[in-house]
């Protein structure tokens, strides 16, 4: 339990292991298509559905950029004292972490948009273009998967700090309440 603890934590406190692990995939795909000729999906769409696709793929990675702004904000906006903690304690690497869920993103629809501004093949092969286009997608879906974990932590941050302010004690109900005429007959 606590060496799975300590992994996450390592997988979360170093976000350059995205970079790490979107290399080993693109790549890992990359030396699969280049040596055997398989798995090349991409290249095996039409060249005016990959343009739809790169579209596509720009759109969802900016819709990820938004889902990253507004736990940014989220963060920013906690106010609680666990909350407060966190920022005093770990503020610089948060910043870290919600910037980098914030860039690459951005980037990675930019890339999209370079994809389907370099493809202009229009047969099979291997073009630059889709290898661009499949590491903004990887890329962007472990920022996304990030950026998850980010705001979980940060809504289970302010969720505690919340139900630390207590209860609010009710009014009381005087008799001329409790004996209006617009009440019904008990």
């Amino acid at each position: 339990m606590k060496r799975d603890l300590r992994t996450r934590d390592l997988l979360i406190e170093h976000p350059v292991i995205d970079l790490l692990a979107t290399c080993v995939l693109v790549g890992g795909h990359f030396l699969v298509v280049s040596r055997y000729g398989h798995g090349d999906f991409i290249g095996w769409i039409a060249a005016s559905n990959r343009h739809e696709l790169y579209g596509v793929g720009a759109a969802v990675i900016a819709i990820i950029f938004g889902f990253s702004a507004a736990a940014v904000a989220h963060y920013a906006g906690a106010s609680g004292a666990r909350a407060k903690y966190a920022k005093s304690k770990f503020g610089a690497a948060l910043r870290r972490q919600w910037m980098g869920t914030l860039v690459l993103p951005g980037l990675g629809a930019f890339a999209c948009l370079l994809a389907l501004a370099l493809d202009l093949a229009e047969g099979g092969g291997v073009t630059a273009a889709r290898w661009i286009f499949e590491t903004a997608v990887v890329l962007s879906l472990f920022k996304f998967v990030r950026a998850m974990h980010l705001f979980q932590a940060m809504l289970d941050v302010t969720d505690l700090d919340a139900v630390d302010q207590g209860r609010v004690t009710a009014p009381a109900v005087g008799a001329a309440w409790r004996d209006r005429s617009d009440q019904p007959a008990a």
